[in-house]
């Protein structure tokens, strides 16, 4: 229910004054976690974990932080962050309802995956504990998943194909997450147990049908067929999903990183290894040596603790034919090695491209409807060219975008309403109907804790 007037007002300061403790406090706690996992004083950081993981001011700002990252349908009826941050509970968890969708895999359309989507409460106790692990996660060099991320993963590539490791296999993890062994993982994570059960694994949540009903809906009316295909789809998905770690949660990856570091240092040494999440991609300089950093690599992942995990084989070269690895194409040029992004990337943005500036050149649709348009396409053209900085021709290709949007946005129609401004016209800009977010910009953003403890 919303507030009106000054109560509103008054509200919206009493909860930033809150929030602005909570960051507060949260990163004298992160700081000192930080000396104590440092210095190695175990004991000091597990009772320090305990409290950073009680803490209402902790809690009430990772409300904050999921409230801006969940979909809009879901914020439907929070009107009180605080009580909604009173409640949680790492060790308990909560019963908030878990929507698991199916979706076809990219590497092979007649084969599926799962992703869970997570409401506040759910992903607000993961955003606590993701916070913890980021400090007390002991990761590998060659783990760029939650360190570095794809564009430093991607040097790393290059570096090593100019040093002459030019034979690469690309081989992941098969149902990776859901392939963990559940009741092993909490001896494997340092935090406490209760906590990993209730909120990193998959076993407790309480789950919705999500997509399944849709999709079956489009190919029968009759609702009782359709709920009684529901109902059999869950019972052949429940093992796996319940399975190890959820897909779609904002710590998963994280957790795959730890429970995998251990894996590469046991690897022989005779070439290298970049690792992403469950994605490993291998490099030699020669076949023999390829090949038996592979068999290395399956044999420690069928005997890892938290396995058996299972090892398949997505894709090779010999350095002369290009290859695909996290969305980016590296190829052989005489001057050296290159990447750009992947054909289906690249065919992906042109569809979305294509797709969005048709919005923002429909005359017909409302001023303020096509700026909001423009200024959702810029930022997806420069989140999409960051995601590639390592390509040679990323700056050049987002100056071409850039500017065929606002080719795009200017028209006719904005022309007349500028000229009538300048005769002294009262014409409006921008009309009422301006796309909203609802009460979203009042709250602030969670910041990333970990940032305090490692500029310390």
């Amino acid at each position: 229910m919303k507030q009106s007037g000054k109560q509103g007002t008054k509200k919206t300061i009493i909860n930033k004054l809150i929030l602005g403790r909570a960051k507060t406090y949260a990163r004298k706690l992160f700081l000192k976690i930080n000396r104590a996992h440092e210095a190695g004083n175990h004991a000091k950081v597990s009772y320090l974990v305990n409290k950073f993981l009680k803490s209402f001011y902790v809690k009430y700002a990772a409300v904050c932080g999921a409230y801006r990252e969940i979909s809009l349908y879901r914020k439907s009826g929070i009107d009180d962050l605080v009580k909604v941050a009173e409640k949680l509970n790492p060790w308990e968890g909560t019963d908030e309802e878990v929507k698991v969708h199916v979706k076809p895999k990219e590497s092979n359309e007649h084969e599926f995956r799962t992703i869970m989507e997570f409401g506040l409460e759910n992903r607000a106790l993961q955003m606590m504990v993701k916070s913890v692990l980021d400090i007390l996660a002991d990761l590998h060099p060659s783990q760029f998943a939650v360190i570095g991320g794809r564009n430093k993963a991607y040097r790393n590539v290059l570096g090593a194909l100019k040093d002459g490791y030019i034979h690469v296999i690309q081989v992941d993890i098969k149902d990776c997450f859901s392939s963990f062994n559940g009741e092993r993982i909490s001896d494997n994570l340092p935090v406490p147990p209760g906590v990993t059960r209730n909120v990193l694994l998959s076993r407790n949540l309480n789950l919705n049908p999500g997509n399944l009903l849709d999709i079956l809906s489009m190919s029968h009316e009759d609702k009782s067929v359709v709920f009684k295909e529901v109902s059999g789809l869950l019972d052949t998905f429940v093992p796996k999903v319940r399975s190890g770690i959820p897909q779609g949660s904002c710590v998963s990856s994280l957790v795959a990183e730890i429970l995998l570091a251990s894996v590469i240092p046991v690897l022989p040494e005779l070439g290298r290894v970049v690792a992403y999440a469950d994605n490993f991609l291998l490099m030699a300089t020669n076949t023999d040596d390829l090949a038996t950093m592979k068999i290395a690599l399956g044999s420690v992942l069928k005997n890892h603790p938290i396995g058996p995990l299972r090892l398949e084989t997505i894709s090779s070269s010999d350095g002369m034919k290009p290859f695909d690895f996290l969305g980016a194409e590296f190829f052989r040029m005489k001057s050296g090695y290159f990447l750009r992004p992947s054909q289906r990337n690249m065919w992906k943005f042109k569809h979305r491209f294509r797709g969005d500036l048709k919005i923002v050149k429909n005359q017909s649709a409302p001023l303020s409807e096509r700026k909001y348009g423009r200024d959702q396409l810029r930022g997806y053209v420069r989140r999409w060219v960051c995601a590639f900085s390592e390509w040679d021709g990323a700056e050049k290709f987002r100056a071409e975008k850039l500017e065929a949007i606002e080719k795009a946005f200017t028209t006719q129609e904005k022309e007349k309403i500028l000229i009538k401004l300048k005769k002294g016209g009262s014409g409006e800009l921008f009309n009422k109907e301006l796309v909203t977010h609802g009460e979203e910009s009042q709250v602030p953003p969670w910041d990333d804790l970990t940032s305090a403890a490692h500029t310390e």
